[in-house]
C-alpha cells in the first residue's frame, strides 16, 4: 500500500517534473 513517504516522493517528483508538463500540455487554458 501507499505510505506517507510515497506521497511525499510523488509530490516532489510531480513538482519537479510532471507538473510543468501537465500544465503546458494537458491544461493550456489554466494560464
Amino acid at each position: 500500500g501507499l505510505t506517507e513517504n510515497d506521497f511525499i516522493l510523488a509530490a516532489k517528483i510531480d513538482a519537479l517534473d510532471l507538473n510543468p508538463l501537465l500544465r503546458r500540455k494537458a491544461k493550456p487554458r489554466m494560464d
